[in-house]
């Protein structure tokens, strides 16, 4: 039978063998040095490329199930006054399974690039993408046609669990179609199968005897790993749904884009007929239409028309709607209310940090120093607490953190032609003094709240 006729999510729970390992010079491109733990081994680039290179040992390939842990990130809802806790599961591969996603996904990368540029669609699609751009690059493209065309009507979209969505017969047809074949090849449905049918095992839940002996960088061998399978001691769970990828995998991120394809298409040519704007990021999508189109444009329902032709739902809690009034004596422009795209808003005279964006990295900066403070007293003096670094990692003094990202944005905004690109560094000319007070307080006595 051919692999792409059989029942989709063919169990790929049988084990490959241990390898050794042995150092190896010119790594390729998709090479990663990682050492984390896992259930497979850490192969040498040799004994990896003669697996990943070879569309014959791929098809053949047994994956090891996924690890997962819940990612949990605190939050403030300004609707109800309350703190919330957002969970979001991630899961990662074994590292030889994880060269192989790594190196499927340069190559379908290069064929997405290339349809792209048939379709014309190397602006719209902005997520999961090599562009030399970051985020508030296109955060400020979005504001400066919102601001060039005065008159319109901005609308905020989410798509609801994106990734746990993916329809797999829908992600199989986008790839056959990406691939220009009828059937998926044999190393790609491998491929495909060991994602659409995935198995994971919950990090939480693992036996102590694995995360409590010291294996190196991996639980457990080959034969302990069918042992504990077979006594049940391990709670694997299979996909079985029909949809939903996992989270965290490079090759998944390029695949939701891939899913996407047919629906960027259909939405970009609707929205160039009507010269209205167009944006996705992943699950996040902004539209932008002259008032009087949006006046007769059935914009919710035909974007939730889209999104239904991919077996998508549209989140309607996060479906924001903004209304742009020009002034009448040519200054900026009114915006009801404030629109907030990739971590900014734009109010329509300035581009500054959304408030939860700005709240997530003041409660960082606490964490940290309530971590060192509390790592300092249990070390029984053997550990200084940190002041030099926590100065590093929260103000302009160091190199590559939140500060030298806010330090980005005038030159960006700036290139996009707005008039006061400095706002968003004005709300952290408080942060340096904040972090200071719990430094003092986190060196000698209790934090202040």
């Amino acid at each position: 039978m051919c692999p792409d006729k059989a029942p989709i999510g063919t169990p790929t729970l049988s084990l490959p063998a241990d390898t050794a390992s042995s150092p190896t010079p010119s790594p390729p491109s998709w090479w990663q040095t990682t050492a984390y733990r896992h259930f497979g081994p850490i192969c040498d680039v040799t004994t990896t490329r003669s697996v990943v290179e070879s569309p014959d040992a791929v098809a053949c390939h047994s994956f090891w199930p996924f690890v997962r842990y819940e990612k949990r990130t605190r939050r403030f809802d300004y609707r109800t006054g309350k703190p919330t806790v957002k969970a979001r599961a991630v899961q990662y591969a074994a590292h030889l399974d994880a060269s192989i996603f790594a190196y499927y996904t340069e190559q379908l990368a290069t064929r997405y690039e290339a349809r792209l540029d048939v379709l014309g669609l190397n602006d719209q699609v902005t997520a999961y993408r090599s562009l030399g751009r970051s985020n508030v690059h296109f955060a400020a493209e979005a504001f400066a046609w919102i601001r060039d065309h005065a008159s319109c009507s901005v609308h905020c979209y989410d798509v609801q669990g994106f990734f746990d969505h993916l329809d797999h017969q829908e992600l199989k047809a986008a790839w056959c179609a990406l691939l220009g074949v009828d059937r998926l090849p044999a190393d790609h449905f491998a491929v495909f199968s060991a994602l659409t049918r995935s198995a994971c095992i919950d990090r939480e839940r693992l036996p102590a005897v694995l995360t409590q002996a010291d294996r190196g960088k991996r639980y457990c061998t080959t034969a302990e790993f069918r042992r504990l399978r077979e006594t049940g001691a391990l709670h694997i769970e299979q996909n079985r749904t029909g949809i939903g990828i996992p989270q965290g995998v490079q090759l998944c991120a390029l695949l939701s884009n891939v899913y996407m394809l047919e629906f960027d298409r259909c939405v970009a040519a609707e929205m160039e007929t009507l010269g209205g704007f167009y944006r996705r990021y992943c699950d996040d999508i902004l539209i932008a239409l002259p008032t009087r189109r949006a006046a007769s444009f059935p914009l919710d329902a035909f974007l939730q028309q889209a999104l239904a032709e991919r077996r998508l739902p549209l989140n309607e809690k996060k479906t924001t709607c903004h209304q742009v009034v020009p002034d009448k004596h040519d200054a900026a422009p009114r915006i009801v209310p404030p629109v907030t795209y990739l971590g900014l808003t734009y109010d329509g005279e300035r581009v500054m940090l959304r408030g939860a964006t700005l709240a997530r990295f003041h409660r960082r900066m606490q964490g940290a120093v309530s971590g060192a403070r509390r790592r300092a007293k249990t070390s029984e003096g053997k550990r200084q607490f940190p002041r030099a670094q926590l100065r590093k990692r929260f103000t302009h003094i160091g190199r590559r953190n939140f500060f030298s990202y806010v330090r980005s944005i005038p030159s960006i905004l700036q290139t996009y032609g707005f008039d006061e690109p400095k706002a968003a560094q004005r709300q952290l000319r408080r942060s340096k003094g904040r972090l200071e007070r719990l430094i003092d307080a986190g060196g000698s006595g209790d934090l202040p709240r």
